[in-house]
């Protein structure tokens, strides 16, 4: 599910368990879900429209530049930490950066790495699940985020798993729907309704060629959080300062 945040929802037999992880109960009896819940995807492609280029393009021109710019975006790294984050890093202070700016720097470079930085930690959660004893085969997309066909390929490429966009994105709204019908006796089965109803728009397939290349990056990505992390806990508790 992407829009302001993105959160991975995992159904599991709940054997698994994994403090990275928000644990709720599912709707089929003895399953559970497991929850990657990261803080500010969308959210920081809203903050870097609006506060650093100042809607000067429109979300469909910027993601039509940042075609044009080449997975990597010439060193470019973007941490999605706006707002601190939660799953899988559950830190208050980490914050977001851009690692790599140079004067040849361009606004769709900018935008692609925002792209690429959130795909980077929904790598991490998704990294985590599988050695948690998940089994993830596609993500199935919902929400605002799924309508850019940039950032599901980028996703595809950066997880090397498909991204399949529902036919209905309307998520927990239709799920809440069919839980009431479940409850009101409309139905017996959540899995039949499900089965019935849920299909695929348009699928996306990973780049086996950006994919091994996006390997590397994301190690990069992950190493920059871990060289900054204790700046992020020092400038936190120095942020508050006041001068005499």
């Amino acid at each position: 599910m992407t829009g302001t945040s993105t959160v991975l929802i995992m159904p599991t037999d709940g054997n698994n368990f994994n403090d990275a992880f928000v644990a709720i109960d599912h709707a089929i009896a003895n399953r559970q879900l497991r929850l990657g819940a990261m803080v500010a995807s969308g959210a920081s492609v809203s903050w870097l429209m609006t506060n650093i280029l100042k809607d000067q393009n429109s979300m469909p021109e910027l993601t039509q530049m940042a075609t044009e710019v080449a997975p990597g975006c010439e060193g470019l790294i973007f941490l999605p930490y706006m707002m601190g984050e939660r799953s899988p890093i559950w830190n208050t202070n980490a914050r977001g950066v851009f690692f790599g700016l140079t004067l040849t720097t361009t606004p769709q470079m900018m935008f692609r790495a925002v792209l690429e930085g959130t795909a980077f930690a929904l790598a991490h959660n998704v990294e985590i699940g599988k050695q948690s004893g998940i089994k993830i085969d596609e993500i199935r997309s919902i929400g605002g985020g799924s309508k850019s066909e940039l950032w599901n390929q980028i996703k595809a490429d950066v997880l090397g798993l498909p991204i399949a966009i529902l036919k209905d994105s309307s998520g927990a709204a239709v799920g809440d729907a069919y839980l009431a019908g479940l409850g009101s006796g409309s139905f017996s089965d959540i899995r039949d309704v499900i089965n019935s109803t849920v299909s695929i728009e348009n699928r996306f397939l990973p780049n086996k060629t950006n994919h091994d290349y996006y390997q590397e990056r994301y190690a990069r990505f992950r190493n920059l959080y871990e060289s900054l992390k204790g700046e992020f806990d020092a400038s936190a508790a120095s942020a508050n300062f006041m001068g005499k």
